[in-house]
């Protein structure tokens, strides 16, 4: 299985669980990517 996880980066707590999240997903096998959809937005294209 893959999986995308979105955080919110506006403090470590939201952080800390995604990246919880993206280590138990992969300790059992599974893909798992960390996505803070408002860093797209700050980016000056």
């Amino acid at each position: 299985m893959d999986a995308l996880i979105l955080y919110c980066g506006t403090g470590g707590g939201h952080m800390a669980a995604g990246y919880a999240l993206k280590e138990e997903l992969e300790s059992r096998g599974h893909k798992a990517d960390l996505l803070d959809p408002y860093d797209l937005g700050s980016k000056n294209w």
